[in-house]
Protein backbone atom coordinates (compact mmCIF):
# COMPACT_ATOMS: atom_id res chain seq x y z
CA UNK A 1 0.00 0.00 0.00
CA UNK A 2 1.12 3.42 -0.85
CA UNK A 3 0.74 6.73 1.49
CA UNK A 4 -0.14 9.42 -1.28
CA UNK A 5 0.53 12.86 -0.73
CA UNK A 6 -3.00 13.68 -1.60
CA UNK A 7 -4.40 11.78 0.56
CA UNK A 8 -2.66 13.32 4.03
CA UNK A 9 -5.00 15.80 4.54
CA UNK A 10 -8.36 13.70 4.33
CA UNK A 11 -9.96 13.19 7.28
CA UNK A 12 -9.03 9.62 8.68
CA UNK A 13 -12.33 8.21 8.06
CA UNK A 14 -12.39 9.72 4.17
CA UNK A 15 -9.20 7.46 4.13
CA UNK A 16 -10.67 4.43 5.41
CA UNK A 17 -13.76 4.51 3.20
CA UNK A 18 -12.17 5.03 0.22
CA UNK A 19 -9.99 2.33 0.77
CA UNK A 20 -12.83 0.16 1.12
CA UNK A 21 -14.35 1.52 -1.94
CA UNK A 22 -11.76 0.83 -3.97
CA UNK A 23 -11.67 -2.76 -2.94
CA UNK A 24 -15.62 -3.19 -3.13
CA UNK A 25 -15.07 -1.55 -6.69
CA UNK A 26 -12.57 -4.95 -7.89
CA UNK A 27 -14.97 -7.63 -5.15
CA UNK A 28 -18.04 -6.29 -6.30
CA UNK A 29 -19.33 -8.37 -10.09
CA UNK A 30 -21.65 -5.73 -11.99
CA UNK A 31 -22.96 -8.78 -12.89
CA UNK A 32 -24.62 -9.55 -9.54
CA UNK A 33 -26.09 -6.17 -9.36
CA UNK A 34 -28.93 -4.41 -10.47
CA UNK A 35 -28.63 -0.93 -10.95
CA UNK A 36 -25.06 1.66 -11.31
CA UNK A 37 -21.93 -0.16 -9.45
CA UNK A 38 -20.82 3.21 -7.89
CA UNK A 39 -24.21 3.97 -5.92
CA UNK A 40 -24.46 -0.03 -5.04
CA UNK A 41 -20.90 -0.23 -3.43
CA UNK A 42 -21.58 3.42 -1.96
CA UNK A 43 -24.60 1.82 -0.05
CA UNK A 44 -23.17 -1.64 0.78
CA UNK A 45 -20.53 0.53 2.36
CA UNK A 46 -22.95 2.29 4.96
CA UNK A 47 -24.01 -1.24 6.13
CA UNK A 48 -20.48 -2.53 6.54
CA UNK A 49 -19.85 0.33 8.66
CA UNK A 50 -22.99 -0.49 10.33
CA UNK A 51 -22.27 -3.88 10.80
CA UNK A 52 -18.63 -2.70 11.64
CA UNK A 53 -19.65 -0.62 14.63
CA UNK A 54 -22.35 -3.32 15.88
CA UNK A 55 -19.08 -5.56 16.19
CA UNK A 56 -21.45 -8.31 13.53
CA UNK A 57 -24.27 -8.30 15.46
CA UNK A 58 -26.72 -7.77 12.57
CA UNK A 59 -29.77 -6.75 15.25
CA UNK A 60 -27.79 -4.16 16.31
CA UNK A 61 -26.54 -3.21 13.05
CA UNK A 62 -30.74 -2.89 11.85
CA UNK A 63 -31.39 -1.19 14.44
CA UNK A 64 -29.05 1.89 14.09
CA UNK A 65 -29.65 1.88 9.97
CA UNK A 66 -33.39 1.99 11.26
CA UNK A 67 -32.78 5.26 13.13
CA UNK A 68 -30.67 7.34 10.37
CA UNK A 69 -33.60 5.91 7.75
CA UNK A 70 -36.89 4.67 8.51
CA UNK A 71 -38.45 6.07 6.39
CA UNK A 72 -35.94 4.61 3.55
CA UNK A 73 -36.27 1.40 4.66
CA UNK A 74 -39.77 -0.47 3.61
CA UNK A 75 -39.31 -4.38 4.89
CA UNK A 76 -37.13 -4.34 7.68
CA UNK A 77 -37.04 -8.09 7.84
CA UNK A 78 -35.56 -8.10 4.20
CA UNK A 79 -32.99 -5.67 5.34
CA UNK A 80 -32.13 -8.15 8.22
CA UNK A 81 -31.64 -10.90 5.76
CA UNK A 82 -29.37 -8.57 3.92
CA UNK A 83 -27.01 -7.65 6.92
CA UNK A 84 -27.21 -11.27 7.33
CA UNK A 85 -25.76 -11.96 3.83
CA UNK A 86 -22.85 -9.08 4.02
CA UNK A 87 -21.76 -10.32 7.16
CA UNK A 88 -20.86 -13.42 5.26
CA UNK A 89 -19.06 -12.40 2.41
CA UNK A 90 -17.89 -9.29 3.14
CA UNK A 91 -15.77 -10.26 6.45
CA UNK A 92 -12.80 -8.41 5.00
CA UNK A 93 -14.30 -5.22 4.86
CA UNK A 94 -15.98 -5.52 7.83
CA UNK A 95 -12.88 -5.98 9.53
CA UNK A 96 -10.97 -3.52 7.90
CA UNK A 97 -13.83 -1.16 8.86
CA UNK A 98 -13.67 -2.14 12.88
CA UNK A 99 -9.85 -1.88 12.86
CA UNK A 100 -10.21 1.43 12.13
CA UNK A 101 -13.13 1.87 14.88
CA UNK A 102 -11.06 0.33 17.53
CA UNK A 103 -7.57 2.26 16.73
CA UNK A 104 -9.19 5.29 16.88
CA UNK A 105 -9.14 4.92 20.68
CA UNK A 106 -5.84 4.11 20.80
CA UNK A 107 -3.44 7.29 20.72
CA UNK A 108 -0.33 5.78 19.94
CA UNK A 109 -0.87 5.04 16.68
CA UNK A 110 -0.92 7.62 13.54
CA UNK A 111 -4.17 8.00 11.18
CA UNK A 112 -1.57 6.49 8.48
CA UNK A 113 -0.34 3.75 10.47
CA UNK A 114 -4.11 3.36 11.44
CA UNK A 115 -4.81 3.30 7.27
CA UNK A 116 -1.61 0.75 6.50
CA UNK A 117 -3.64 -1.66 9.08
CA UNK A 118 -7.07 -1.07 7.23
CA UNK A 119 -5.14 -1.97 3.66
CA UNK A 120 -3.56 -4.92 5.46
CA UNK A 121 -6.65 -6.35 6.03
CA UNK A 122 -8.43 -5.39 3.06
CA UNK A 123 -5.53 -7.13 0.77
CA UNK A 124 -5.22 -10.23 2.51
CA UNK A 125 -8.43 -11.41 1.05
CA UNK A 126 -5.99 -13.72 -1.27
CA UNK A 127 -8.63 -15.63 -2.93
CA UNK A 128 -10.30 -12.67 -4.40
CA UNK A 129 -6.61 -11.64 -5.86
CA UNK A 130 -6.52 -15.10 -7.25
CA UNK A 131 -9.69 -14.59 -8.72
CA UNK A 132 -9.63 -11.98 -10.74
CA UNK A 133 -6.22 -13.36 -11.85
CA UNK A 134 -7.79 -16.09 -13.06
CA UNK A 135 -10.45 -14.67 -14.53
CA UNK A 136 -7.71 -12.38 -16.53
CA UNK A 137 -5.77 -15.25 -17.84
CA UNK A 138 -8.23 -17.51 -18.50
CA UNK A 139 -9.82 -14.74 -20.71
CA UNK A 140 -6.12 -14.19 -22.28
CA UNK A 141 -5.97 -18.25 -22.81
CA UNK A 142 -8.94 -18.07 -24.48
CA UNK A 143 -7.99 -15.61 -27.14
CA UNK A 144 -4.53 -17.51 -27.76
CA UNK A 145 -5.91 -20.42 -27.80
CA UNK A 146 -8.53 -19.17 -30.84
CA UNK A 147 -5.20 -18.08 -32.51
CA UNK A 148 -3.71 -21.62 -32.57
CA UNK A 149 -1.66 -20.63 -29.46
CA UNK A 150 -1.79 -23.57 -26.94
CA UNK A 151 1.27 -25.78 -25.38
CA UNK A 152 -1.01 -28.38 -24.55
CA UNK A 153 -2.48 -29.50 -27.70
CA UNK A 154 -1.62 -33.22 -27.29
CA UNK A 155 -4.40 -32.96 -24.38
CA UNK A 156 -7.59 -33.99 -26.05
CA UNK A 157 -9.44 -31.64 -23.49
CA UNK A 158 -12.31 -29.65 -24.31
CA UNK A 159 -11.35 -25.61 -24.42
CA UNK A 160 -12.76 -24.71 -21.05
CA UNK A 161 -11.27 -27.40 -19.37
CA UNK A 162 -7.73 -26.89 -21.11
CA UNK A 163 -7.50 -23.41 -20.02
CA UNK A 164 -8.45 -24.46 -16.09
CA UNK A 165 -5.66 -26.81 -16.16
CA UNK A 166 -3.30 -23.99 -17.80
CA UNK A 167 -3.87 -21.66 -15.47
CA UNK A 168 -3.53 -23.73 -12.19
CA UNK A 169 -0.11 -24.89 -13.99
CA UNK A 170 0.84 -21.23 -14.12
CA UNK A 171 -0.69 -20.58 -10.43
CA UNK A 172 1.48 -23.28 -9.25
CA UNK A 173 4.56 -22.48 -10.72
CA UNK A 174 3.74 -19.04 -10.40
CA UNK A 175 3.05 -19.73 -5.87
CA UNK A 176 5.92 -21.69 -5.64
CA UNK A 177 9.62 -19.65 -5.07
CA UNK A 178 11.20 -22.00 -7.34
CA UNK A 179 10.57 -25.23 -9.94
CA UNK A 180 11.55 -27.78 -7.24
CA UNK A 181 8.76 -26.92 -5.13
CA UNK A 182 6.20 -26.24 -7.66
CA UNK A 183 6.90 -30.09 -9.35
CA UNK A 184 6.64 -31.72 -5.18
CA UNK A 185 3.20 -30.04 -5.48
CA UNK A 186 2.52 -31.03 -8.77
CA UNK A 187 0.90 -34.69 -8.22
CA UNK A 188 -0.67 -33.49 -4.62
CA UNK A 189 -2.88 -30.92 -6.61
CA UNK A 190 -6.13 -32.68 -6.76
CA UNK A 191 -8.35 -31.01 -9.48
CA UNK A 192 -5.03 -31.30 -11.78
CA UNK A 193 -5.43 -34.94 -11.71
CA UNK A 194 -8.97 -35.18 -12.39
CA UNK A 195 -8.16 -32.66 -15.73
CA UNK A 196 -4.84 -35.18 -16.53
CA UNK A 197 -6.53 -38.10 -15.98
CA UNK A 198 -5.07 -41.01 -17.87
CA UNK A 199 -3.42 -38.53 -19.52
CA UNK A 200 -0.65 -37.68 -17.71
CA UNK A 201 2.66 -38.58 -19.12
CA UNK A 202 6.02 -40.66 -17.71
CA UNK A 203 8.20 -37.83 -17.96
CA UNK A 204 5.99 -35.17 -15.19
CA UNK A 205 8.83 -33.12 -14.61
CA UNK A 206 9.98 -32.68 -18.01
CA UNK A 207 6.75 -31.67 -19.41
CA UNK A 208 6.85 -29.16 -16.22
CA UNK A 209 9.89 -27.73 -17.17
CA UNK A 210 9.26 -27.41 -20.80
CA UNK A 211 5.28 -25.33 -19.94
CA UNK A 212 7.01 -23.08 -17.34
CA UNK A 213 9.16 -21.88 -20.72
CA UNK A 214 6.57 -21.74 -22.56
CA UNK A 215 5.05 -19.75 -20.08
CA UNK A 216 7.83 -17.68 -18.67
CA UNK A 217 5.74 -14.18 -19.20
CA UNK A 218 2.37 -15.16 -17.72
CA UNK A 219 4.42 -16.58 -14.60
CA UNK A 220 6.25 -14.08 -13.88
CA UNK A 221 3.06 -11.32 -14.44
CA UNK A 222 1.74 -13.59 -11.62
CA UNK A 223 4.66 -13.71 -9.61
CA UNK A 224 4.24 -10.20 -9.81
CA UNK A 225 1.09 -9.65 -8.72
CA UNK A 226 1.63 -11.80 -6.27
CA UNK A 227 4.82 -10.26 -4.93
CA UNK A 228 2.94 -6.35 -4.96
CA UNK A 229 0.21 -8.21 -2.88
CA UNK A 230 2.64 -9.57 -0.35
CA UNK A 231 3.74 -5.51 0.09
CA UNK A 232 0.41 -4.59 1.19
CA UNK A 233 -0.19 -3.36 -2.51
CA UNK A 234 -4.09 -3.13 -3.25
CA UNK A 235 -5.81 -6.05 -5.19
CA UNK A 236 -7.01 -3.96 -7.93
CA UNK A 237 -2.97 -2.60 -8.43
CA UNK A 238 -1.84 -6.46 -8.08
CA UNK A 239 -4.96 -7.20 -11.25
CA UNK A 240 -3.62 -4.12 -12.97
CA UNK A 241 0.27 -4.76 -13.49
CA UNK A 242 -0.51 -8.24 -14.07
CA UNK A 243 -2.73 -7.68 -16.95
CA UNK A 244 -0.11 -4.62 -17.68
CA UNK A 245 2.92 -7.74 -17.65
CA UNK A 246 0.45 -9.58 -20.47
CA UNK A 247 -0.04 -6.69 -22.33
CA UNK A 248 -4.10 -5.97 -21.80
CA UNK A 249 -5.53 -3.22 -21.60
CA UNK A 250 -6.35 -2.43 -18.14
CA UNK A 251 -10.14 -1.99 -19.09
CA UNK A 252 -10.17 -4.99 -20.61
Amino acid sequence: MRIYRHDLNKPLEQRVREAILKKLYVKVDSTDISMDKEAYIALLLEDIAAIAKAEYDTDKALKSILKKNKNEIANPILKKQELEIINENYTYEIDAYLEYVNSKKEKNLSDDQIVENVYFILNSEIELLEKRISEVLSEYLKNQFNNGVSFYDLYELPKSELIRLVVLLIKLLASNINFEEAFQEYYTISELNRLLKDRQIEDGRTRLKLFSEFYKKETNAYKMALSINEQNGEIGESVAVFKKMLGLDEND
